[in-house]
């Protein structure tokens, strides 16, 4: 730049208001114009001294020690982001363990022997359902089902409406069986705390009467309760002859034992399984009050207590990130006239840790769907925790003081 454009320069810079010049100071500085900045200082006469060194003294500050204090907030955002995230994957290996132990289930069956099938199969007809639950098993039947089904039952189908209310047609059903016991096609119904009863056998020889060949027994969850807690739904039946009983005994074992394995089952957890048949049904009732509570497929309660932790380990984060931002937008406005005092760098990590928390936010409300509401206990899924506004405002005030302090 010749002399001449360099005392236009100074007179330009010698005539600027004093809140001109420190809006101008921080244009330059941020927009990386050093050599700018030092022929402003230059220019700057003795009477915008104080005023031009107190715009310094901040932007040095914002520098350090603001610098490292927005990093830290958005190291803090990353580092709760991804331990979030962690118990979502640690969820999702549970949940693909429940799948790995369904198709081990559908591959090895429940080994039985011929006798003990027998006599499960009798055991399970023996067994007394309520109406209201039989009248939730014939609901689950399609049209397709009615040519082997009773008639009535058959006719029920084909006729309700696709549009009927739940309880409405288990309203229908229960008065379609009470009069299949009328007209004595059932035998009667017996009396029970939960209401009046029928054996399974019974109901099952009058509602398979047409087709008794599309009778299948019950799946082996019906009466092994093992297999409820270790994902056996859908097992089937491996019918050995009596000759392997010892071979059929130990493979049960073997079995049920990898199942509890994968399941993460401990070994005082997995004591009450019992891999084999229960003897009575007021043995297989024992065996499920045993079992009670058991569910190794629920999000386990650490995992959520780890992401109440982090969400409130955070929370004192989230009150520095919007303190920060709020001691900026002050300074700015206050001490710069509107223009932004923050060098790029520093704007960008500010920027990336607001985008850290919003993916914090939505990792939170992913955990809260999968450990949440519902699944561990009776309370909904909080929101993301936060501090009293006291203190995010105790650090916005701290941080002005900070940079605004005189030397």
């Amino acid at each position: 730049m010749s002399a001449a454009a360099d005392r236009k320069v100074a007179g330009m810079y010698g005539s600027l208001a004093a809140d001109e010049r420190v809006r101008l100071l921080a244009r330059l500085r941020r927009e990386g114009h050093d050599a700018e900045v030092g022929r402003l200082l230059a220019a700057t006469p003795p009477e915008h001294g104080g005023v031009y060194n107190h715009a310094i003294d901040i932007l040095r500050r914002l520098d350090l020690p603001l610098g490292p204090i927005i990093q830290s907030a958005l190291h803090a955002a990353e580092r709760d982001v991804l331990a979030l995230q962690a118990l979502l994957i640690v969820r999702s290996s549970q949940r693909n363990r429940r799948v790995y132990a369904s198709v081990a289930w559908r591959l090895v069956g429940y080994p039985v022997t011929e006798s003990e099938y027998r006599a499960l199969v009798e055991q399970q007809r023996g067994e007394p359902w309520t109406l209201d639950r039989i009248a939730g098993y014939l609901a689950d039947f399609s049209t397709e089902d009615a040519g082997d089904l009773h008639p009535t039952v058959a006719a029920w189908l084909r006729e309700a409406p696709d549009d009927l209310d739940d309880d409405e047609a288990l309203r229908q059903l229960r008065a379609l069986l009470e009069a299949a016991i009328a007209r004595g096609e059932l035998p009667r119904a017996q009396r029970s705390a939960d209401g009046p009863t029928l054996c399974w056998g019974a109901l099952a020889d009058w509602l398979y009467a047409p087709n008794p060949g599309a009778y299948q027994p019950p799946l082996p969850v019906a009466s092994i309760p093992a297999l409820g807690v270790l994902g056996g739904e859908w097992a089937d039946w491996d019918v050995r002859p009596d000759g392997e009983a010892e071979a059929v005994r130990a493979r049960r074992e073997d079995i049920i034992g990898a199942l509890a394995a994968l399941a993460h089952l401990s070994e005082e957890e997995s004591r009450p399984l019992d891999p084999h048949p229960p003897t009575s049904l007021a043995a297989r009732q024992a065996a499920e009050t045993r079992l009670k509570g058991l569910n190794p497929w629920l999000p386990l309660p650490a995992l959520r207590q780890a992401a109440v932790h982090i969400g409130e380990r955070h929370a004192d984060f989230r009150a520095l990130l919007r303190a920060i931002t709020a001691a900026l937008e002050t300074v700015q406005g206050e001490d710069f006239g509107g223009e932004d005092p923050v060098l790029p760098h520093a704007r960008e990590a500010l920027e990336e840790a607001w985008q850290q928390e919003r993916a914090l936010e939505r990792s939170w409300a992913d955990v809260g769907k999968d450990l949440g509401a519902g699944l561990l206990d009776d309370h909904p899924w909080p929101p993301l925790p936060d501090k009293p506004p006291e203190r995010e405002e105790f650090y916005r005030t701290r941080l002005l003081e900070v940079l605004r302090e005189d030397e």
